[in-house]
């Protein structure tokens, strides 16, 4: 007997993603004639008694149905698994926008819980779905898309899909901020679009997404940004570019009505306060502005508020005027860099094309010196500096001015050359000075010795040794005297020079043998006839004008007066018309050289120059006619003891101080033209204190512009000047 065990057929098959072998297939439903095969772990499915042949379908989610027969006895013997490749179920299609057919790149595509994103023509590819499926499609900016359910008969016949989705459209409206009035024609715009607003401001934007850019703009208003961050509508406010501006006069600082600016091709006007508000005005712009009589001015607007912007007149007449008289000041001289403007007829000064930045230097005797510019800052009432004021005019196309000038009058002192090796001596006038009424100090920069109160750089007063080595610092001395606002002025000797005579005999006066002339005190004379003379001093004058003095004062402007004169010999002729001629020119050279240096120029003459006849020079060639046109001070040595019996009318003159002085201003100002000023010298030896004061108070009662007072020791007595003001 034989007992046969029968092993039956095992059928195993193993699935497999066909795309990719690594990819595990999900549970499928596997059928073989019709029996459901056992999944077995790892893919494969198993069956027992079937076949060969058997007839095998497969069901699995995301694959295409497989349907086959399987043959071959070595799959049923348990001891080889079929390997069956399913095709996954693809879905590719692609993603526009309905509107515009664009293709939409980034649109998320899901169905059965697969998820795939279109590239940049909008296609796009998902595998493995699940059928039947419902296509979902988001992009931002557009509605989602819900697909109908797709089923089996869609696998027969599967196709790309075409999706079409509709844009968001958000609306918007932009307002004025301040007056909430829409802004028609504003310009909206994203790195992808650009619309306008309506009349209504109102716009629309298409497709936005969370995040992008707004830019808001339109002409006159500051633009605007904003991040969108999925809005139903977007609420815009704009604000508009004000600029506040004021145009005012540049030399009164006073608003100017009616003038015009122009710019980003508009014109506004300002009110009666000179105020304005420029619309749309942006930093980096250009602005005019003009106005009638004023000069246009082109400007770029550099940002901020308000904006102010200052015109100058077309032309300036300016009148310089008394501070306290309003009356107009005769000889003033008036420069702008560097150049002088002449005065016309009426004694204004015409400034045209006038820039309100330069400088002007003004300078009148009797009110000293000012470098001003006419500005804002000059418009006051304050009678100790310079002010401005509105005058009228004729002229239509120009602005006329009033510069008004307090007067000085200078109340000094003289400091004699000797001083200038004692600064102890020096100190105790310079503290006079400071504590009391006194204002000016008068020293010696070339003394009646001739010798030099500075270090002049002139070689031939170096070499006839002029130089005196052990004297001040005459330059610490201007200082001192500049910040205690000491008005400074430098006295030199002309023609009195021993050491030019010793040095140079050829220039000297002499005496019929060829020898040296002295004086009295036993002192060479310098030839006023001489060229060579006049242009040594004349050397000499500039370099003291250098250092910082604010006058110059000349002084033995003549020809020798005391000792033996009439044993003096000249070469040339010697008449009242070649002595007055020599001693003209002299002061006609002197002051032309000394015009760039805008200091004031002085002379000392006899008390009796002003009284003896005009025509008179009493043999010395001093006379005030020829010596007065060229000078802004007249300063007459009317020392009452120097005044002889019978002069004036008085037996002792020197017994009536105040009758002498009081005359004598009088008579030398009659002798003058109208812009040089008297400022006579006072004695302030031998006399007693109600004497000297009797002088000062006569002076000052005939209208002297200032005075001095003279003591060659430097000596003076202090209760004569009051205590200084505050």
């Amino acid at each position: 007997r034989c007992e046969v065990r029968l092993v039956p057929w095992h059928l195993r098959i193993r699935l497999t993603d066909a795309l990719d072998p690594t990819y595990p297939v999900p549970p499928a439903r596997v059928l073989a004639d019709g029996r459901s095969m056992t999944p077995s772990g790892s893919g494969e499915y198993a069956i027992e008694r079937v076949g060969p042949p058997a007839r095998v379908k497969i069901e699995a989610p995301g694959y295409l149905r497989w349907e086959g027969e399987v043959s071959g006895e070595a799959y049923f013997t348990g001891e080889q698994a079929l390997e069956i490749p399913l095709e996954p179920v693809r879905i590719t299609g692609r993603v526009k926008a309905a509107d515009t057919g664009e293709a939409l790149a980034g649109a998320r595509i899901g169905a059965g819980g697969e998820w795939s994103l279109t590239d940049t023509a909008g296609a796009f590819e998902l595998l493995r779905v699940p059928v039947p499926f419902q296509l979902r499609v988001e992009r931002a900016g557009y509605w989602p898309y819900r697909g109908p359910l797709i089923g089996e008969t869609w696998l027969e016949q599967p196709a790309p899909l075409e999706i079409s989705l509709q844009p968001i459209w958000t609306a918007g409206v932009v307002r004025d901020a301040e007056t909430q009035l829409p802004v028609a024609g504003a310009v909206v715009q994203t790195p992808a679009q650009r619309v306008e607003a309506d009349n209504n401001g109102a716009f629309q934007l298409r497709a936005l997404e969370a995040g992008t850019l707004i830019t808001i703009s339109a002409p006159d208003y500051f633009s605007a940004t904003m991040a969108y961050a999925g809005q139903e509508t977007l609420a815009i406010s704009l604000r508009q570019i004000k600029v506040p501006a004021v145009v005012r006069d540049a030399l009164s600082g006073q608003p100017i009505a009616g003038a015009l600016l122009r710019a980003a091709g508009r014109t506004f006007m300002t009110d009666k306060d000179g105020t304005v508000t420029v619309i749309g005005l942006l930093p980096g712009q250009e602005l005019e502005a003009s106005a009638p009589h004023y000069a246009a001015v082109r400007l770029v607007y550099a940002g901020g508020n308000p904006l102010e912007i200052w015109l100058a007149p077309h032309t300036v007449i300016l009148h310089v005027v008394d501070a306290d008289t309003g009356e107009p000041i005769p000889g003033v001289r008036l420069k702008s860099a560097g150049q002088a403007i002449p005065p016309d007829s009426a004694g204004a000064f015409v400034l045209k094309e006038w820039n309100p930045m330069q400088s002007l230097t003004v300078r009148a005797a009797g009110y000293g010196k000012f470098t001003l510019t006419l500005n804002p800052e000059l418009w006051c009432a304050d009678e100790r500096r310079p002010c401005l004021h509105s005058a009228r005019t004729e002229d239509s196309e120009a602005i006329a001015l009033e510069l008004a000038l307090p007067a000085f009058r200078a109340k000094g002192i003289y400091i004699p050359f000797g001083l200038l090796t004692r600064p102890d001596r020096l100190r105790e006038l310079l503290e006079l000075v400071k504590s009391t009424e006194l204002n000016a100090v008068v020293i010696d920069m070339k003394s009646d010795r001739g010798f030099l109160g500075f270090p002049s750089a002139q070689p031939l007063a170096q070499e006839f040794g002029a130089l005196r080595r052990d004297i001040v610092d005459i330059r610490e001395f201007l200082q001192e005297c500049r910040e205690a606002g000491i008005y400074t002025i430098a006295r030199i000797v002309v023609f009195k020079d021993n050491p030019l005579a010793q040095a140079r005999p050829e220039w000297a006066a002499v005496r019929a043998d060829g020898s040296i002339w002295l004086d009295r005190e036993g002192l060479g004379w310098a030839n006023p006839f001489l060229q060579e003379v006049r242009d040594y001093n004349i050397a000499l004058a500039k370099e003291v004008a250098e250092l910082g003095f604010d006058e110059i004062q000349f002084d033995y402007l003549r020809f020798p007066s005391d000792g033996d004169v009439g044993s003096i010999v000249y070469a040339q002729e010697n008449t009242l018309e070649t002595r007055t001629k020599a001693i003209r020119t002299f002061m006609e050279q002197v002051t032309t050289a000394l015009e760039p240096y805008d200091v004031f120029v002085s002379a000392d003459v006899f008390g009796l120059t002003v009284w003896v006849a005009p025509d008179s020079d009493m043999g010395i060639g001093q006379r005030v006619k020829d010596i007065g046109p060229y000078l802004d001070y007249l300063c007459p040595m009317i020392y009452p003891s120097t005044f002889g019996p019978g002069n004036l009318g008085y037996e002792v003159p020197s017994d009536y101080p105040y009758e002498v002085i009081y005359r004598s201003v009088i008579q030398a100002a009659g002798r003058l033209p109208a812009h040089v000023r008297v400022r006579p010298w006072l004695q302030a030896y031998w006399y007693t204190l109600e004497q000297q004061a009797a002088q000062r108070q006569a002076a000052e009662d005939a209208g002297a512009w200032g005075w001095c007072f003279w003591n060659a020791g430097g000596k003076y007595l202090p209760e004569l000047f009051a205590p200084a003001g505050p």
